[in-house]
């Protein structure tokens, strides 16, 4: 039976998932470990080349859970698993050759069952060149940003499953399942980080575990994905306490943000700047702006879509 599981959702990203296990086949380690693949609604022909590659791992598990966002999919993959410890990566990690050993080493050392792990997780280097690409990460502060001590427990707001380990444990007699109404990767992991904490998970953080992260922005990427994030915003604000919420889950915050966009008319002009950046490249701290405006709009767009649904029933 294997010791270590590792999840991994993912949707059309073939080539990208190719990389990620790419590496996990150099792992240096005796200890067993799985590799569940889920499947979260890819195309035919993607899906097909997925499954091609797990099946071609002596480690690999392949697994279908078509639903909405990777919530669903992670859920369906620690039902199956059959290791004592969970690693929760995401398809476009990529790890060294001592990730698995690393993992395993802290749990085996903290025996208790109600510690977790968080390792580092960073922007590839070789992909940080460009002017999107290093404003996000060098200049913005707010990609994959750690402000702890290494070896020490850190805050549940950490608990981001991009390089992340718990005992299986720990998590099914908790009860402690990733909230299915988020709809994409955004604020999930962080959910159910708070009510791990709240059942009594102990997070600690190691930069000597390291992974990272090989994806690049456009700025159309990026203005999806704070859209996103807007959408999740929506369920959390529906399921947290008020006093742990990011500002812009506070209603008042909202409220002030989308005063301060009408009176400098952002709508109006943002078009223009949108076109401004797409050509040159070179994004600047204005996109703060950007950020706020698709983060809210996410939000007002999850909200009437869950009222509509809420009213259909």
């Amino acid at each position: 039976m294997a010791k270590v599981s590792i999840i991994i959702p993912t949707k059309n990203r073939s080539e990208i998932l190719a990389r990620c296990l790419k590496y996990l086949t150099c792992q240096e380690t005796k200890v067993d470990f799985e590799v569940l693949v889920v499947d979260n609604g890819s195309n035919p022909n993607e899906k097909k080349k997925n499954k091609s590659m797990v099946d071609m791992l002596k480690f690999g598990v392949w697994l279908e859970k078509a639903g909405n966002g990777p919530a669903v999919a992670r859920n369906y993959a620690i039902k199956q698993a059959k290791g004592e410890i969970l690693i929760f990566i995401n398809d476009d990690t990529i790890v060294n050759s001592h990730f698995v050993e690393n993992h395993y080493g802290f749990h085996w050392k903290h025996g208790g069952c109600d510690v977790g792990l968080v390792g580092k997780f960073e922007e590839h280097p070789d992909l940080t060149g460009d002017g999107v690409m290093k404003w996000l990460v060098n200049e913005s502060k707010m990609h994959f940003q750690y402000r702890v001590r290494n070896n020490k427990v850190i805050d549940w707001w950490y608990f981001w499953t991009c390089n992340l380990s718990v005992k299986r444990e720990f998590m099914v007699e908790n009860k402690l399942w990733f909230d299915q109404s988020f709809p994409t990767a955004a604020w999930e992991d962080i959910e159910l980080g708070y009510r791990a904490y709240k059942k009594g998970l102990k997070l600690y953080f190691c930069d000597n575990i390291g992974a990272y992260h090989w994806h690049t922005f456009t700025i159309g990427d990026l203005v999806a994905r704070f859209y996103s994030h807007g959408r999740g915003l929506f369920h959390l604000a529906e399921t947290m306490p008020k006093n742990v919420l990011p500002p812009l889950g506070k209603r008042y915050v909202r409220s002030f943000m989308s005063i301060v966009l009408g009176i400098i008319g952002y709508d109006w002009w943002r078009g223009y700047y949108i076109n401004y950046l797409d050509k040159t490249k070179k994004i600047n701290n204005l996109f703060q702006l950007e950020i706020v405006y698709q983060k809210l709009k996410g939000f007002e767009y999850e909200k009437e879509r869950n009222n509509t649904n809420i009213s259909g029933n």
